[in-house]
């Protein structure tokens, strides 16, 4: 199911991605950087678990973004 793919993808994400140095990140700022915007469950994933870590302030950039369909 399409409209699923975000949950299901952010739940992938929590499931494999783990900082390593947590130390690191404790209240740094952090910027993540992205190719191409979809429907952002990726980024906002990605903050969600730096800031669970610790991270101060999360930033995102995307290059390029698709259009939503209506």
């Amino acid at each position: 199911d399409l409209h699923s793919f975000p949950t299901r993808r952010s739940s992938d994400l929590h499931k494999v991605w783990h900082p390593k140095r947590l130390s690191v990140l404790e209240g740094r700022s952090v910027l993540l950087v992205d190719d191409i915007l979809t429907t952002g469950a990726t980024l906002s994933t990605a903050a969600e678990i730096l800031r669970e870590n610790g991270a101060g302030n999360v930033y995102a950039v995307a290059l390029l973004h698709t259009e939503r369909s209506t």
